[in-house]
């Protein structure tokens, strides 16, 4: 084992890197050339500042033999082709185009940092998704949205128009999406764009007879009763239980299904997430109280109208839920 590994990476390789990144279209965080450092300071450059034009008469002052790698000869590889014809062309118009691209390049990486940083401090999740506000700087939203890609599994199957179709949600209404690869998708959620595996949110299909006590197969935990086990973050909601009429089910949303709103006025269960902003990719995922397409109860949401809690009330019952995708 070891502390530190040094590499012989040198000024000219950063260039190289920098004028080859550059020609295939690369962003900022790709002309940042070949760190001085690596890997937490595992890996360690200490010729990144010189030049092959100063090891090599280094060598040959004090008599250090080396031996040269004859395919870089070979200009028909692109990045010898930048070595062997592109920089020499260069250097005789700009001898110091080394030096100077390394300033560049230095300057890049300490802009990409910053940049990365922000990017960083603007992504959030929640739910099971990395959020990423629709009015962040483009610079900084692309930035966060491959920082999402990368979180989600994400590390080399990405492309630049999979960041521009992210990107292009900015200025998408609300509820529009893109597939993206390894089965991620990201969706317009009213003033975010949310980037989330599908498979995560697949529910299926289930559906039991209420009942008090803890109720398996919904969330992490979902209970009913007179007194219910309190959760950080978690909505306690009271209804009146003999309002609920028998057979009352628990399960998730259906096509049709109405709710009659706390203080009045009735709305399709669709219409009323849209109201209060819940993003789609949850409500199938939601449990809800129902009878026929009655919802009585929408688990850590909202109770209907029908089974509130009045001065007649002597069966107060509470519903505590927590779902799968909390912090």
């Amino acid at each position: 084992f070891c502390d530190k590994v040094a590499t012989a990476h040198h000024l000219s390789d950063g260039v190289e890197t920098v004028l080859f990144n550059l020609f295939r279209g690369a962003s900022v965080s790709g002309v940042t050339g070949i760190s001085e450092v690596a890997l937490n300071g595992k890996i360690i450059r200490p010729l990144s500042g010189v030049s092959r034009a100063e090891i090599d008469a280094y060598a040959y002052e004090n008599s250090i033999a080396f031996v040269t790698d004859e395919t870089n000869l070979d200009s028909e590889y692109s990045r010898n082709f930048i070595r062997n014809e592109v920089l020499p062309l260069i250097r005789k118009r700009f001898p110091e185009v080394e030096k100077s691209v390394g300033r560049f390049a230095e300057i890049s990486e300490r802009e990409n940092e910053y940049l990365d940083s922000l990017a960083t401090a603007a992504l959030g999740y929640e739910r099971g998704a990395y959020l990423l506000a629709a009015d962040l700087p483009d610079c900084v939203f692309a930035r966060a949205a491959v920082i999402a890609l990368k979180k989600l599994g994400v590390d080399k199957d990405y492309e630049k128009t999979h960041v521009d179709a992210v990107l292009a949600l900015k200025a998408a209404e609300s509820g529009s999406g893109v597939d993206l690869p390894k089965g991620l998708r990201a969706v317009r959620e009213y003033d975010n764009i949310a980037v989330y595996a599908v498979s995560a949110f697949d529910i299926a299909e289930r559906e039991v007879p209420f009942k008090t006590g803890d109720i398996e197969g919904f969330g992490k935990a979902l209970s009913f009763g007179r007194q219910v086990p309190e959760k950080p973050k978690c909505k306690i909601l009271k209804f009146d239980g003999d309002k609920l009429p028998l057979g009352a089910v628990i399960r998730y949303r259906k096509g049709g299904d109405e709710f009659k709103k706390f203080g009045g006025g009735r709305k399709k269960l669709n219409d009323y997430f849209t109201d209060i902003k819940v993003p789609k990719r949850l409500r199938d995922g939601i449990p809800l109280v129902c009878l026929g397409s009655e919802v009585y109860l929408i688990c850590g949401i909202e109770i209907s109208d029908l089974i509130k809690v009045d001065k007649d009330t002597k069966n107060v019952l509470q519903c505590m839920y927590v779902d799968n995708y909390g912090d």
